[in-house]
């Protein structure tokens, strides 16, 4: 949903970029049952 709208106001590469960052920053700082979100 989030690439979709993003695609629509910046193009296919931008939202890519933009929906792959947001992707990666909420599994890094996530945390969860089983432990602590993904490691750098």
């Amino acid at each position: 949903m989030l690439f979709r709208i993003a695609e629509e106001r910046l193009g296919t590469w931008p939202a890519l970029a933009v929906s792959a960052v947001l992707f990666g920053a909420v599994h890094l700082a996530g945390t969860s049952d089983t432990g602590p979100g993904a490691m750098l």
